[in-house]
């Protein structure tokens, strides 16, 4: 749960920066926690049903296909990008 929620934090934190330095900075460490949270979530999956471990990773992995969908479905909705990655830090 940190992890996800200092995912978000940095995402809005870095959608709020103007300057390139500073904006490079939050973003990699947005990065980590990015990182971070997907590490945990694959590390989980072979326990949730241990005989059919290809199948939940199937899903766990399709996950982040719709994830990426649904991204990019909110850039087009949006005006701004800036107000995306507000939003999506909220999500």
């Amino acid at each position: 749960f940190i992890c996800l929620l200092l995912e978000g934090v940095f995402l809005v934190t870095f959608s709020r920066i103007v300057e390139l330095g500073t904006a490079v900075a939050i973003l990699m460490v947005f990065s980590i926690f990015v990182q971070m949270a997907e590490g945990t979530t694959f590390s989980l999956t072979p326990f949730v049903i241990p005989v059919a471990v290809g199948q939940v990773s199937g899903i766990v992995g399709a996950g982040g296909n719709i994830g990426a969908v649904s991204w990019n479905t909110m850039i087009k909705a949006l005006d701004s990008v800036r107000d995306a990655y507000y939003y999506l830090g909220f999500i």
